[in-house]
């Protein structure tokens, strides 16, 4: 993955390399902790972490980093409570939660709950019950963000894979009908729930991913560019039990292995991380599609130098896995359908504009023509 150096450097601390000591102090030097690049935020509790436990408290950022991971574990215990009661509330509603990525690896792959943070909590619902959450959630007094018309359209939910919705306090959740959205498949869920653990809360018992399962939910993450992701997979390969041969199956049978080797080979590349490699050998043998190719490399560039035809091209690449894994094919009408929906738009006809604003926000957001 064509991180830059800082990204890497950020990785590396994060992971608890060997090197820690000394890359922490690099990274700290060459980074402004005001302005850092989006998505490194995440990995500061971890960073904090390494130099508490090599007894680094001189540092001049260690207090700082000490605060910002005591604000962690603050806003990880409020969405952990907030998880509870939604579960609790959901569960009588008759619509079971499955919670899935950070809030499933805060409390379980993590060794400490502030190291990882939950933002925001991920549930996910069967497609059954998606209208049953979202009214439950709704009458709690959650709403969607941004707004949607759409948002208990039986369409919506054929396009959308989930929606973020927020509350009075400011607190956000994100509730689900596909238990993969970098990959939204029927098939791909039925498979993965077939093989959910337990995930004991406080107040209940829900399922989620099994660890092979998380591994394939955060390398789909980290091909998103989200940096949190990669320390997420390490873990799992460190501190649980990957079964292989599902991931290979699974990746083949998905076109998701692009994704998979991208993310494992950075982590080897990166923190030496022990990857069988006939597994390695075995991504490389799998089949590629150019959709897949082109989503790997849109994706690596910061948002903000994506010119208008990356992100269309971003989109019907997207368009184009999902129709692939759930067995249909593309067409211009369904295409539109999706942009129509994933991009919260009244009409069809508000796509071309609503695109060439999100590849010029700077330029919307002044009024200019």
């Amino acid at each position: 993955m064509s991180y830059s150096t800082v990204s890497r450097l950020a990785l590396l601390t994060a992971a608890g390399d060997e090197r820690c000591a000394a890359a922490v102090d690099r990274w700290l030097a060459s980074v402004d902790l005001d302005h850092l690049p989006p998505g490194q935020y995440a990995l500061l509790p971890l960073i904090y972490s390494n130099l508490s436990r090599r007894g680094i408290d001189d540092h001049p950022w260690t207090p700082r980093l000490h605060g910002i991971y005591r604000k962690m574990w603050y806003a990880n215990q409020l969405a952990l409570r907030t998880v509870n009661e939604i579960v609790a509330v959901l569960a009588s509603a008759g619509a079971p939660v499955m919670v899935v990525g950070s809030a499933a690896l805060a409390t379980t792959v993590y060794p400490a709950l502030a190291l990882r943070p939950i933002v925001p909590p991920e549930l996910v619902v069967a497609d059954a019950d998606a209208v049953t959450a979202l009214h439950t959630l709704q009458a709690l007094g959650w709403r969607p963000e941004p707004a949607s018309a759409h948002l208990l359209d039986a369409e919506f939910h054929a396009w959308v894979p989930g929606q973020r919705m927020v509350n009075a306090q400011a607190q956000a959740l994100r509730i689900g009908w596909r238990v993969m959205p970098a990959a939204p498949c029927v098939e791909l869920d039925a498979t993965c729930r077939a093989a959910a653990v337990p995930l004991p809360l406080e107040t209940a018992t829900v399922t989620t991913l099994c660890p092979t399962d998380q591994l394939l939910y955060a390398c789909l993450n980290a091909s998103e560019g989200l940096l949190i992701a990669l320390a997420d997979a390490a873990l799992l390969v460190r501190q649980t039990t990957i079964n292989w041969p599902r991931l290979l199956e699974i990746a083949w049978r998905y076109r998701l292995g692009l994704a998979v080797l991208v993310a494992l080979e950075t982590l080897v590349d990166v923190l030496g991380l022990a990857v069988p490699d006939d597994v390695l050998a075995e991504l490389r043998r799998q089949p590629v599609s150019a959709d897949a190719r082109c989503v790997q490399q849109i994706v690596t560039q910061a948002p903000s130098a994506r010119s208008l035809a990356d992100r269309t091209w971003l989109a019907w690449a997207r368009y184009r896995r999902m129709r692939a894994c759930n067995g249909a094919r593309p067409g211009l009408r369904s295409f539109s359908a999706f942009l129509r929906y994933n991009h919260n738009l009244s009409s069809v006809w508000g796509i071309p504009l609503d695109l060439a604003r999100r590849a010029f926000p700077h330029e919307a957001a002044h009024g200019a023509p």
